[in-house]
């Protein structure tokens, strides 16, 4: 027969990370949210930005890292760590 999978060992750093996963998913509250954007304008000035500058390309992920982050400078909450009594915010702001 056939084997279908290999079982590796894991090392002692990939057990610790196996362990911190599972921790964080199973004691961190986690949320997932599904919505429907109307991204014309995003792709209208990409395609303009790409047009006018020969030497680089944005790209849509390049779009979407600077939405994710503006957004996260704007609420910093949402990058906070929480614990059973305190609130750490853990962003650091740059200049615009």
């Amino acid at each position: 027969m056939i084997d279908l999978y290999t079982v590796v060992p894991l090392s002692a750093l990939r057990k610790v990370i196996a362990a911190r996963m599972t921790e964080a998913k199973q004691t961190i509250p986690h949320f997932r949210i599904v919505a429907d954007l109307d991204m014309d304008a995003v792709l209208a000035a990409r395609s303009r930005f790409n047009a006018t500058h020969s030497g680089s390309k944005v790209s849509f992920n390049d779009c979407m890292i600077k939405a994710c982050a503006e957004a996260l400078m704007k609420h910093p909450a949402v990058t906070s760590n929480w614990s059973a009594t305190r609130s750490i915010s853990i962003t650091k702001r740059t200049s615009p």
